[in-house]
């Protein structure tokens, strides 16, 4: 059960890093005046992924 749990962390965590490096996705951290609050927010680029998605390889019937 433990090997099931961390090769879904490792395959969600894959995922993420591949996203990221193709430019799925953005990041980016926004300090209030006062430094009691931290704004986190995710930018998701569409256009990129439906772009990439659709250049894969056609897969075989």
């Amino acid at each position: 059960m433990k090997r099931l749990a961390l090769l879904i962390v490792v395959v969600i965590g894959l995922g993420l890093w591949v996203g990221y490096y193709r430019g799925w996705y953005s990041l980016s951290r926004t300090e209030s005046a006062s430094g009691n609050q931290i704004d986190l927010r995710m930018t998701i680029d569409r256009d990129r992924v439906k772009l990439d998605t659709q250049r894969s390889p056609a897969k075989p019937d």
